[in-house]
């Protein structure tokens, strides 16, 4: 399942309803705070959407734990060419949307674009 497919499928509502309990909810926000994050998310949600078609060979993205943590979930790229990990942010988002998603853990659709959609979040800050 690429990228683009996972936002497809994936409900906005459900997958920001994961990140803000994995994310914002201990960080005491005002209800304000809350409906903007909200809005803003959901503006870029969108904007993943409407990306043009574009195939990148040899990558896909991967999201994996590091050995020894059980808590920290890892979003990055990983080039099949080259047999390597790369940060996220190597490629814009506008080359990751039609990518490959490889899931190392067993993790829901919502879960995933979750964790996926806070690597690309941070491009847009």
């Amino acid at each position: 399942m690429t990228l683009r497919d996972l936002i497809k499928k994936v409900p906005f509502k459900s997958m920001f309803n994961h990140l803000y309990k994995e994310y914002y909810k201990h960080e005491n926000l005002k209800d304000s705070e809350i409906i903007e994050l909200t809005i803003w998310h959901g503006k870029i949600y969108k904007n993943l959407l409407d990306m043009p078609k574009k195939q990148k060979e040899n990558y896909k993205i991967y999201v994996t734990q590091p050995v020894g943590t059980d808590k920290i979930i890892d979003v990055c790229l990983f080039n099949e060419f080259k047999d390597e990990l790369i940060p996220f942010n190597e490629l814009e988002v506008s080359d990751v949307i039609d990518l490959e998603v490889y899931r190392a853990l067993k993790m829901s659709n919502e879960e995933c674009m979750a964790y996926i959609f806070r690597q690309i979040q941070k491009n847009f800050i």
